[in-house]
C-alpha cells in the first residue's frame, strides 16, 4: 500500500475517533447535567423533546463512527491480497455517513 493511502486511512481513523469521543462526551455530560440546564418545570415540554432528539442524533453519530472503524479494520486487514483504496466506492459511502 502506498504511503499516501496509508496516511489517508490513518487520518480517517483518527478523525472518526475524535468524532466518537466528542459525541460520547456530549451525550454523557448533557445527561449528567440535565437538571442544571433544564428545570423540573420544563419536563414534558418542547425543550426536553428537542434534547432527547439531539441525544438520539448523537447516538446515531456514535453508531456510524463505530461502524466506520469496523469497516476500516476490515478493509485494511483483508486476506485476499488486494490493496484497499480510499477512492473505492465503499470507502466513500461509509465515510460520508460518518460526516
Amino acid at each position: 500500500m502506498e504511503d499516501r493511502d496509508k496516511k489517508a486511512i490513518e487520518l480517517t481513523n483518527d478523525t472518526t475517533k475524535q468524532i466518537l469521543t466528542l459525541s460520547t462526551g456530549i451525550v454523557f455530560l448533557s445527561i449528567a447535567f440535565k437538571k442544571d440546564f433544564v428545570p423540573e418545570s420544563f419536563n414534558g415540554t418542547l425543550a426536553v423533546r428537542v434534547l432527547i432528539f439531539a441525544w438520539f442524533l448523537y447516538l446515531c453519530s456514535i453508531l456510524a463512527g463505530v461502524l466506520t472503524l469496523l469497516f476500516l479494520t476490515g478493509e485494511v486487514g483483508r486476506k485476499d491480497g488486494t490493496m484497499p483504496s480510499i477512492y473505492d466506492a465503499k470507502f466513500a459511502a461509509v465515510i460520508s455517513v460518518n460526516y
